[in-house]
């Protein structure tokens, strides 16, 4: 039986802060150098996910994809001069597979639930919304994905949830993988002719009665942060309609007109010009089972418990930058079945900003892999 641990998710509190177009900085160091696709690309992600370009460029008929990282972080496209997208950026994720152990996610998203096998229950679809199975007939919206916690700024960048697999009567099938999350940020204009997707992953099935589906994967995230935003190009976090829900828009810039052709669940359009906020709220677990997890790790942590072990393990949690009382929910996701879930709350001063620790238990499914996540919602303004 093993236990894989993941980078957790959460929305974080923080004060917005619009800054002079003459005064922003994407944050860029440059230090990858000039991004210039001009063909179809699968570009690996760094452990982080940034990429610190000089410039970024995706020419005309061009499509820019990515290899994801071992923690599955969103990508962060930086530039200090343009970003020019004639061609495509798709972070979107996998369509439902048939016979499939899940579907992949876009990085930064959650992906589907497995397809039964063997006599196994089916898996819920990854994610704070991810997609539960078994439903009613005709893809109910309940096994769909679900972006419901992500936030109109998109703070912190979030992808969307995996949908659940599901027994159609043409057979069995995975969730479609939630969308991508995306950021692109420059410090002196980002140009959009082209498309950026980060769609949810469709679902497998029948379309008849209404279409017998397995989950579909939820919309992901787009951000855009510059001093300057043009042209009449799409973003698009649209999904099938299954029952999964859109994801979300956000384009951060100066007052100006904006061209953009916005596709898919939920847009907005402010002036937080920033990439990273400032003591921005952090959630992590710290011991898995009884192993340490090291709060700086830049790679995924398993941890294997031998056959016999009891079935009910603690899980340390770390939240810092938080204020007042910060509700969490903790979930233990088997390959196959039903999550089990905690919820807790997270005590911290009012006036100060520390650490707090808390040890979770959590029931594991026997016998095969068991992912752990935690979402807190907190203080997030539009």
């Amino acid at each position: 039986m093993k236990n894989n641990i993941t980078i957790t998710a959460l929305i974080g509190g923080l004060t917005l802060v619009a800054t002079s177009a003459r005064a922003f900085d994407s944050g860029s160091d440059g230090s990858y150098g000039p991004l210039n696709i001009t063909n179809n690309t699968l570009l690996p992600m760094p452990p982080n996910g940034i990429f610190n370009c000089t410039t970024i460029t995706v020419a005309s008929n061009a499509t820019l994809t990515f290899l994801p990282n071992s923690l599955n972080t969103p990508v962060y496209l930086l530039a200090q001069g343009d970003i020019v997208i004639t061609g495509s950026i798709d972070v979107s994720g996998q369509n439902s597979q048939y016979l499939a152990a899940y579907s992949a996610a876009g990085p930064g998203g959650f992906a589907g639930g497995s397809a039964p096998l063997a006599g196994q229950p089916a898996g819920a679809g990854r994610g704070p919304g991810g997609g539960v199975s078994p439903g009613a007939q005709y893809n109910p919206p309940n096994r769909s994905g679900n972006f419901n916690y992500g936030n109109l700024l998109l703070v912190p960048l979030l992808g969307g949830s995996g949908g659940a697999g599901y027994s159609t009567t043409i057979g069995p099938g995975s969730g479609g993988g939630g969308g991508g999350a995306i950021l692109l940020s420059s410090s002196s204009a980002v140009r959009i002719t082209g498309a950026i997707r980060s769609r949810g992953g469709n679902g497998y099935g029948v379309p008849q009665g209404g279409g017998e589906y397995t989950g579909t994967g939820s919309g992901g995230g787009i951000r855009v942060v510059a001093p300057v935003v043009s042209g009449n190009g799409t973003l698009d976090v649209s999904t099938v309609n299954n029952g999964a829900a859109g994801g979300r828009i956000r384009v951060d810039c100066p007052p100006q007109s904006i061209s953009l052709s916005l596709v898919g669940g939920s847009s907005s359009i402010g002036r937080s010009m920033f990439v990273f906020p400032p003591n921005n709220p952090r959630l992590y677990f710290v011991n898995a089972a009884g192993q340490a997890i090291d709060p700086a790790t830049l790679s995924a942590v398993t941890v294997s418990l031998p056959a016999g072990t009891n079935l009910v393990q603690n899980f340390s949690l770390r939240g810092e930058n938080f204020l007042g009382d910060v509700p969490v929910t903790v979930v233990a996701a088997p390959d196959n079945g039903t999550p089990f879930t905690n919820s807790i709350v997270l005590r911290f001063p009012t006036n100060t900003l520390t650490t707090v620790t808390v040890t979770v238990p959590l029931t594991l499914a026997p016998n095969q892999n068991n992912a752990i996540n935690a979402y807190a919602r907190y203080g997030v303004q539009p």
